[in-house]
């Protein structure tokens, strides 16, 4: 009711005090709150660097809708020049089973973004995941080894994601020792992040 009230006679005044909610609950480690009120003050800078230190987390707890909250709340303009970002919603549009054309464009548009290659082993972890769904098993696994190259250690999702699939196609293959190996060392991310 507040809100309300505040929105109507001062829409000022309540962006004030959503970017200063925002600033407190990211200073007191609740960076889920500070992401909420930063995208309510449009403090979109502030939400950016919230969001992109939180989706990891978020993902691998499987709470896509509320990343897809938080990336459908962002301004179009800003989430194109956030590759880190655009792969994100390539990850969750692919899991939610949105159609392979919005995928590849988000990937398509990261990559071009992507100009010190920061998110070259997100990209092949996920071209690697929609191969093996379309079958292409050896260009999966392909792909699966990139990103594991690619992908510093810290990236937990995506090195968890890749050596699952890498996994999956080894057994396809009838390599079971590959494939043991891989799975392994995708329950290893696992246990390090307490997932």
């Amino acid at each position: 009711l507040l809100i309300q009230e505040l929105s109507s006679e001062d829409s000022e005044l309540l962006l004030v005090l959503h970017r200063r909610a925002s600033h407190w609950y990211a200073a007191n480690a609740l960076p889920r709150m500070a992401i909420d009120h930063a995208l309510a003050a449009e403090e979109y800078a502030l939400a950016v660097e919230l969001i992109d230190a939180q989706a990891q987390s978020v993902m691998m707890r499987s709470e896509m809708l509320k990343l897809q909250r938080w990336l459908a709340d962002l301004p179009e303009h800003i989430l194109t020049t956030q590759p880190q970002l655009l792969v994100y919603r390539a990850a969750q549009n692919l899991l939610g089973g949105q159609p392979l054309e919005l995928v590849e464009a988000d990937l398509d548009s990261a990559r071009k973004v992507d100009h010190d290659q920061t998110i070259a082993g997100a990209i092949a972890a996920l071209r690697g995941v929609i191969a093996a769904y379309q079958n292409r098993i050896e260009a999966s696994l392909k792909l699966m080894h990139r990103a594991l190259i690619d992908l510093p250690e810290t990236a937990y999702f995506w090195r968890g994601l890749a050596a699952g699939i890498a996994g999956m196609n080894h057994a396809h293959n009838g390599d079971l020792l590959q494939a043991t190996e891989a799975v392994l060392h995708a329950l290893d991310v696992a246990e390090r992040t307490n997932n």
